[in-house]
């Protein structure tokens, strides 16, 4: 946080005990048994001092814009930092220039409006009167301080244009001015960047054991973009997803809306986020149904499905089979066909919560008798008629009388 401003030569005191000890781990400890000091590579302005308890006292000995100092609180293991802030301003005032100096990002090729400006003059113990009479604050880039390209600084404070340079981090210096007081200074950060659009979807939907391969939507920018999982997002068991944006492999589990988040990269581009959602279903295992005959007991069965405790089985919707047959929910194929032909089945896998898989056979049930209309290895396919007496090479017997005239593949 920022503290009160402090006045150069004179007693000052503010107190930084803000650390918190959490109550699950030390449910009887008071946040008075923290110890605080000035972290490693950090100090106080000079004429100050910090106290265990974390208190802030002493003469500052000179004035001091946006002073920054990073205090450590401790307790047993633990520790936690945090920044402050100060100004020491002179006892006839001095402008105190306290602003975010990390201003984000300018788009390039898009007008940016932003301001570096709050700057003011305090003056210690001024009166309303007094403060309505001060000169106003002013902005200018310091000298060898430069701006973006397409960018510039006015008087008030707000830096305008078009950038049209890249670059990741650039840096300048502002220095605010009145007229009758010390020039203040600060420096800000400014990065240049890039468009990137980068939008999430609903993926495909894979399969328990089956191999996936799925690419999410690109990322939209001027460069290169690679890809990767937020921190603390996952993928299903088995799958991965690549820095060109696939998500490979062959799923372990299955999920249903499994939602994760992949931040797209870029040079010159801020980092993009965008959600996806992935389900990954139950799988039938590959099978063929054996073959059946007329007016013969059947059984067979289809539980092959693999991703849940419980499956349960159906005929997809329009799928039928034949009449006599029927089929229970755990997979069990049974009954009597009363008629022969090739049936071509479509059957469905269910569980609670998970999505469904379907897998079509084909189911071949012979006619009862054999003969000219029976099977063959009960493939289904009839004999037809005298068409199957025809063979390549045969000789043809041609009678005229009582005399016999034989000719290979002759016509009578």
């Amino acid at each position: 946080t920022t503290l009160p401003r402090a006045t150069a030569g004179a007693a000052y005191s503010a107190d930084v005990a803000t650390a918190k000890i959490s109550d699950e781990l030390y449910p009887d400890v008071p946040d008075t048994e923290i110890v605080y000091s000035v972290a490693e590579g950090s100090a106080l302005p000079a004429g100050l001092s910090l106290s265990p308890d974390g208190k802030i006292a002493g003469t500052p000995e000179e004035e001091a814009n946006n002073f920054r100092f990073t205090v450590a609180a401790t307790y047993a293991d633990y520790t936690k930092t945090a920044d402050f802030i100060v100004s020491i301003v002179s006892a006839g005032g001095s402008i105190v220039y306290e602003a975010k100096q990390d201003l984000g990002a300018a788009i390039i090729g898009k007008a940016c409006d932003i301001s570096v400006a709050g700057a003011e003059i305090y003056v210690p113990d001024a009166t309303p009167e007094e403060i309505e009479k001060l000169p106003p604050v002013t902005y200018a880039l310091k000298d060898a301080s430069l701006l973006p390209e397409g960018l510039t600084l006015s008087a008030d404070g707000k830096i305008t244009g078009t950038p049209s340079k890249e670059a990741e981090s650039y840096k300048f210096t502002v220095v605010a001015s009145a007229l009758g007081f010390k020039d203040t200074e600060l420096t800000f950060t400014l990065s240049v960047y890039n468009e990137m659009t980068f939008t999430g979807k609903t993926l495909a939907a894979g399969k328990l054991g089956v191999s996936y391969v799925q690419r999410i939507e690109p990322a939209q920018t001027a460069n290169g973009v690679t890809y990767s999982l937020k921190t603390g997002s996952n993928l299903p068991e088995g799958l991965t997803l690549t820095e060109q944006g696939y998500i490979t492999g062959v799923p372990k589990e299955t999920v249903t809306d499994h939602t994760f988040v992949v931040v797209a990269t870029s040079a010159y581009a801020a980092p993009a986020e965008a959600e996806y959602k992935i389900t990954i279903g139950l799988a039938f295992n590959e099978f063929t149904l054996p073959d059946g005959k007329e007016n013969v007991e059947y059984s067979a069965r289809i539980d092959t499905a693999q991703g849940a405790g419980t499956v349960t089985y159906t005929l997809k919707e329009g799928s039928s089979l034949p009449e006599g047959m029927k089929l229970s929910s755990d997979g069990a194929l049974t009954g009597t066909p009363t008629k022969a032909g090739v049936y071509t089945i479509t059957f469905v896998a269910n569980a609670e919560g998970k999505a469904a898989d379907e897998i079509t056979v084909t189911l071949y049930i012979a006619n009862a008798e054999g003969g000219c209309g029976g099977s063959i290895d009960g493939a289904g396919f009839a004999l037809i008629g005298a068409a199957a007496l025809v063979a390549a090479g045969s000789m043809l017997v041609v009678k005229r009388g009582k005399k016999e005239s034989r000719g290979e593949n002759k016509r009578s």
